[in-house]
């Protein structure tokens, strides 16, 4: 045999064995699954997230509505600024939570052009693993890209709540240290802004600290 022809043998064993490609099909489809796992659970944080906004800005319009119209300018400037902006972060949840949820566009494996093609046959088991394994390659891609965008949302939906929240509990306890403790607007604001402050400190540092 000269140098140039092949030995088939070698040819051979150096093509992937149909057992093999079985099984890194299966582990795609694991890996897969995963992913879309892992989508699911970024939008049920987000839409966590969009439900509590909606139930303190529901409760925010309840209680001025009770209060009557004048509550809103008898609170102080400082309270009424930090209220305001609190309410519009909690709505940049809401829209943030749900660009979340509406933006996903997951691909769930095979579709309608791979069904048609294995009706119409023309494969080898080896072929059409194959090409299940290109279409995986394909898939993982684009959910690895969808997931990244998704956090992104879900990342300001998230800061967003925190955001909103923090700034409605310092209107609240301005409003309480005003009128129970008779501290100025500004020393109110200031305090409880340093003491949300220092609790968040102490949070970050026993979660390092683990």
């Amino acid at each position: 045999m000269s140098e140039d022809e092949s030995d088939p043998e070698t040819v051979d064993s150096e093509e992937p064995d149909i057992e093999a490609l079985r099984l890194t099909l299966k582990e795609s489809r694991r890996v897969m699954d995963h992913q879309i796992d892992l989508f699911d659970e970024i939008d049920d944080k987000a839409m966590r997230s969009v439900r509590t906004a909606v139930i303190v800005v529901g409760f925010i319009v309840s209680a001025l509505g009770i209060a009557g119209p004048d509550a809103a300018t008898n609170v102080g400037r400082y309270a009424l600024s930090f209220g305001v902006l609190g309410v519009f972060s909690l709505l940049t949840t809401v829209f943030a939570g749900i660009g979340t949820y509406v933006v996903s566009d997951v691909p769930y494996g095979i579709g309608r052009s791979y069904r048609e093609d294995v009706r119409d046959g023309g494969y080898t088991e080896k072929e059409w693993v194959e090409k299940l394994l290109d279409g995986y390659d394909e898939w993982t891609q684009e959910l690895e890209e969808e997931e990244n965008r998704n956090r992104r949302y879900l990342d300001v939906t998230q800061f967003s709540l925190f955001l909103g929240v923090a700034l409605l509990a310092i209107s609240s306890g301005t409003v309480v240290l005003q009128s129970v403790f008779g501290f100025s607007s500004i020393a109110a604001a200031g305090v409880v802004t340093a003491i949300l402050s220092l609790l968040a400190l102490s949070l970050l540092i026993s979660e390092k600290t683990r």
